[in-house]
């Protein structure tokens, strides 16, 4: 018992002193080495007014980062940005003052910060930290609107250049992100885009940042599309586009089915259910055990219905008493 006694009181001890050495929280903390050293600091918002502080558990010191002209911001995220040993703070900040606002990154190696100015845009969010470019470090995706002149669009922050490279979609009457994935197996992905023009048009950009280029795929004359997926089909390097348009009919001539985009040639397989009352993706998966996933469909055609298997590798149709 006495034993038993003692180790709770060491226990207890070692702990009252693990809650001196840490500091306290006022926000959720990151974890990451932010001055490159190897060790894992602990990245958090505190004190009054609230800053960016950093705790460096090797020597004890925390550094504090503030924006003098925020008067309120968020840590986004904590990733390397530059290629430099040491993951960079990424935070989002505004002001009530004169209104700027803007995308910090904080080099904690150096103790220094990069703005980037979003004063002139009404509303900017961080959509992803991600490399598009194929060079070290992650670039920052950005949306956003504009007050004049083009009225919304999106930038890739390249921060390991201190450069903003902006995809202008003033013409689009809407415009998002399905995600940010490699569709040409060639180092960093590919921004994939889903728009609207003014005018009508609709499609798919695959936004190319290493190149600055778009690749489009129009979808005009498809009546509703969505990306289903995007994910490996053909068992090639690079990522394909699956898109599903399930309003089409005969009467008013729009086509009805499930299109498998290769962007890193730039063709489209076209599996056809315009025949079809009803048709649904049940499954994206590999079926056959040869690299590649399979797509699972079911269909109806009263008083017929059943599941067609996609292989896209072999460009075929298979008939499946399911799909599981």
């Amino acid at each position: 018992m006495y034993k038993e006694r003692t180790a709770m009181k060491k226990h207890i001890i070692l702990a009252a002193i693990v809650a001196l050495l840490i500091p306290t929280l006022s926000f959720a903390a990151f974890y990451a080495d932010t001055d490159g050293d190897g060790y894992t600091d602990q990245v958090y918002a505190c004190g009054s007014p609230v800053q960016v502080c950093i705790y460096h558990p090797r020597t004890g010191v925390t550094t504090m980062y503030r924006n003098g002209a925020a008067s309120s911001f968020s840590i986004n995220s904590v990733v390397d940005t530059d290629g430099v040993a040491g993951a960079e703070v990424v935070v989002v900040w505004t002001s009530t003052y004169g209104n700027p606002k803007g995308i910090d990154v904080i080099r904690d190696r150096n103790r220094t910060t990069t703005t980037y100015d979003y004063t002139n845009n009404p509303s900017f969010s961080i959509n992803s930290v991600v490399d598009t470019d194929g060079n070290v470090g992650g670039e920052i995706v950005v949306l956003w609107t504009y007050a004049g002149g083009p009225n919304h669009g999106l930038d890739v922050i390249h921060d390991a250049q201190r450069t903003k490279y902006t995809y202008d979609y003033s013409t689009a009457s809407s415009f998002s992100i399905n995600s940010v994935v490699d569709t040409d197996n060639t180092a960093g992905g590919e921004i994939i885009v889903i728009y609207t023009t003014t005018w009508g048009e609709r499609g798919i950009h695959a936004i190319h940042d290493r190149t600055r280029t778009r690749n489009v795929y129009l979808y005009t004359y498809k009546g509703t599309f969505e990306i289903a997926s995007v994910s490996d089909t053909d068992g090639i390097g690079g990522m394909e586009i699956i898109v599903k348009y399930p309003t089409g009919t005969y009467s008013t001539g729009a086509t009805k089915g499930i299109d498998v985009i290769h962007d890193i040639n730039r063709t489209t397989n076209i599996y056809d259910f315009t025949s079809q009352y009803f048709f649904s993706i049940q499954a994206i998966r590999n079926y056959d055990g040869i690299s590649g996933n399979e797509i699972c469909s079911y269909w109806e055609r009263y008083p017929s219905y059943g599941y067609k298997l996609i292989t896209d590798r072999t460009r075929s149709f298979q008939d499946r008493a399911n799909c599981n």
